[in-house]
């Protein structure tokens, strides 16, 4: 091969290759808070921020027993919790939740325990998320190693202290509407159906996205 071909390879080499690095780059994440300008999300953990269902609208939570499935309806669940970047190929968000409970108090609520010994978290790829803190795209994602406590009807709803539940996340759209997480889901024994939302407790409202 002449050096001119040579030549004309190697460009032809270093052109693919960095068409090929573009392709796999990831996008930024971003996040805002209470409708304030972007910050660019690191691997530094910011929060925590409360999710928390809306008054007269309680979470469902049906235990299967062995003489049928008992339902019960809890308002005031609150999920408090943190997100960082994982970077990778592609990065990843975590959500970490690391604290929360039930309010509600009356009938067997009371005696439901949310368990965060080992934080709740979910890992979401960038490039599963809207591309701006009013996106309202929906956002498949799966909570680890949940533990939720059901005295009243046994032990824990999972018989594995490392379970999952699946969860949406979605911006909703721009502020003030808040952010929300959204249970329709099984759980060990049980099925929980609710809805949490940002901005509770008098925390921000966390809207996340990438571009």
């Amino acid at each position: 091969m002449s050096m001119k071909m040579m030549k004309k390879a190697m460009i032809g080499l270093a052109g693919a290759a960095a068409l090929s690095a573009a392709s796999t780059a990831s996008a930024d994440v971003y996040y805002s808070v209470d409708g304030g300008s972007a910050q660019l999300l690191t691997t530094t953990p910011v929060g925590a921020f409360s999710f928390q269902s809306a008054p007269g609208v309680p979470v469902e939570l049906t235990r299967n027993t062995i003489i049928g499935p008992i339902t019960v309806n809890c308002e005031d669940v609150r999920l408090d919790g943190t997100v960082e970047l994982v970077p990778g190929t592609p990065d990843r968000v975590r959500v970490e939740v690391a604290n929360g409970g039930i309010g509600d108090t009356s009938g067997l609520c009371g005696d439901i325990e949310l368990d965060f010994s080992s934080p709740w978290y979910a890992e979401i790829d960038e490039s599963d998320l809207g591309t701006s803190a009013s996106d309202g795209t929906v956002i498949p994602g799966v909570f680890n190693d949940v533990v939720v406590r059901t005295p009243p009807f046994g032990s824990a709803c999972a018989s594995t202290s490392n379970d999952n539940i699946n969860v949406t996340y979605s911006n909703v759209g721009a502020d003030p509407t808040p952010s929300e997480f959204d249970f329709d889901s099984s759980l060990g024994d049980c099925e929980i159906d609710g809805t949490v939302l940002g901005g509770a407790n008098s925390t921000s409202n966390v809207k996340i996205w990438s571009q």
